[in-house]
């Protein structure tokens, strides 16, 4: 090994000539280590202290020196970190299930209040009492109040959660308005909304 001299695979040095070698890529060391073959170690030292071997991954920033391969590819430290990094499973961070939490309890909420508007319409636009004493006519009688109030309901349970919803709902509801307008002027999405503000506003007042 000379300067500048990438190393491909794990070294036990046998000889080091004012080797330095620059570990950064491993062990976050920003300068270069200098390494001493002839230095005996206890079992189980930490990586920026082994100085009588070379690690695959660094190069060689200073000197000259000789070493045997004791391990290559997967088996080398950098590829043992590499093996860890794919065994971890990648998991939400808290601010991400408090963030889902909080989601799925404002579209709950508001399904909740789309319900209730869609019944209080109900009892406004429609002889409520009707449906428990004769459903058939009921609804033969009020299926135009009743579709009504349902765009209504369907209108506000895509303001309120814009990505639970197709978007073929809103463009088939605007398509269906589109229709029955005389002279159309712009895209049937637009007709929808125009229709939405207006029917709401009538209906809370």
């Amino acid at each position: 090994m000379e300067a500048g001299n990438f190393i491909p695979a794990d070294l036990r040095l046998l000889e080091a000539v004012n080797l330095r070698v620059e570990e950064a890529s491993l062990t976050g060391e920003s300068l270069p280590v200098q390494k001493n073959a002839a230095t005996v170690l206890e079992k189980n030292v930490p990586l920026g202290d082994r100085k009588n071997t070379a690690f695959m991954g660094t190069v060689v920033s200073y000197g000259r020196g000789r070493g045997v391969v004791t391990s290559t590819g997967m088996n080398t430290q950098l590829g043992l970190i590499a093996t860890m990094l794919q065994s971890v499973e990648s998991e939400e961070t808290p601010l991400q299930r408090r963030l889902d939490q909080l989601g799925r309890s404002l579209s709950i909420g508001a399904l909740i209040l789309v319900f209730v508007v869609f019944i209080v319409a109900l009892f406004n636009y429609t002889d409520i009492n009707a449906l428990f004493s004769t459903p058939i006519e009921y609804f033969k009688e009020f299926a135009g109040e009743i579709t009504e109030v349902f765009i209504i309901a369907i209108s506000l349970a895509i303001a309120a959660v814009p990505e639970g919803l197709p978007a073929v709902v809103t463009i088939s509801l605007g398509a269906r308005h589109a229709r029955n307008d005389p002279a159309p002027r712009a895209h049937p999405q637009t007709f929808l909304g125009r229709d939405a503000r207006l029917r709401d506003s009538h209906l809370l007042g």
